[in-house]
């Protein structure tokens, strides 16, 4: 059974589990109406949004959809009942767990530069100082570690413990 536990990433598509291939009625002709308990508005209805991810029911699937950069596990209620509002299959209810995806860090600024694609191109005196302060952020808040490539012929470089501010000779 497919609605056993679903596990997406939270960068994941769409995912569709078709109902109709999981409930049936006994009753020839019979169809059967598909509603989601929404813990918001405390009523039945065909879609809900979740802590991690939305749901929708669309046709005889039910869509869901990972929310970006939310990860972790929820449940969903759904309700089967055919055309004479018999509850084929009361509250029916099962697992969605997304999972974390680890998103790169984001350059966020360099103090006094402007930033082209991922590269500074500056030119700097001889035998000078030059402080460059860059500051980036992780999603997932992941501690960064900040390092460069120099394409210079004598290049020195100094970072001072934990600082962000990094000095070339």
């Amino acid at each position: 059974n497919p609605l056993m536990g679903i596990t997406l990433q939270e960068d994941d598509p769409p995912t569709d589990v078709d109902l109709k291939d999981i409930f049936h009625d006994i009753d020839v002709g019979d169809s059967l109406d598909y509603t989601l308990w929404d813990p918001v508005t405390s009523s039945w209805t065909t879609s809900t949004q979740n802590e991690n991810f939305t749901a929708g029911i669309i046709g005889t699937n039910i869509e869901i959809t990972p929310k970006e950069n939310e990860f972790g596990v929820d449940i969903i209620l759904l309700n089967v009942s055919d055309s004479y509002e018999f509850t084929i299959m009361p509250k029916f209810k099962f697992t969605v767990t997304i999972e974390s995806v680890n998103e790169p860090p984001q350059l966020t600024s360099i103090a006094n530069e402007t930033l082209i694609g991922p590269v500074i191109a500056k030119v700097l005196d001889e035998d000078k100082w030059y402080d460059l302060n860059v500051v980036g952020t992780d999603i997932e808040g992941d501690q960064l570690t900040y390092s460069t490539n120099l394409k210079t012929q004598f290049p020195s470089f100094t970072t001072p413990g934990e600082s962000e501010v990094d000095h070339f000779t």
